[in-house]
């Protein structure tokens, strides 16, 4: 590592991935019918893993044994969003406001 760190340009890419996986994982899976308020928000988030799905895909993937996708479902019938880190999530919302502020709240 110590040749990384003195010769940073020829080690640029490995060094970055290293820094990448030193933060922890974003996910955000954001399922049911279209809000385009939410999903502008959800668009715009530093996420790692980012996936707008309808509750019937939600269902597929969690079928298929992708276990980001386990119990996510659109809530009341509102368009839900699922703010994760490091497979650990906040209680789901359906107001972007709400999902602006759990984003901005992470590290």
């Amino acid at each position: 590592m110590a040749e990384a760190v003195e010769r940073p340009s020829a080690f640029g890419a490995a060094l970055r991935v290293a820094a990448q996986l030193r933060r922890p994982q974003r996910q955000l899976v954001v399922v049911g019918p279209a809000d385009a308020h939410l999903e502008a928000v959800a668009r715009s988030a530093d996420a790692d893993v980012l996936s707008i799905v309808a509750d019937e895909q939600a269902s597929a993937f969690a079928v298929a044994g992708f276990e980001l996708f386990d119990g996510r479902a659109s809530r009341g019938g509102r368009e839900t969003a699922y703010w994760c880190r490091q497979f650990v999530c906040a209680l789901p919302v359906t107001e972007a406001g709400a999902l602006s502020t759990l984003i901005a709240a992470a590290p």
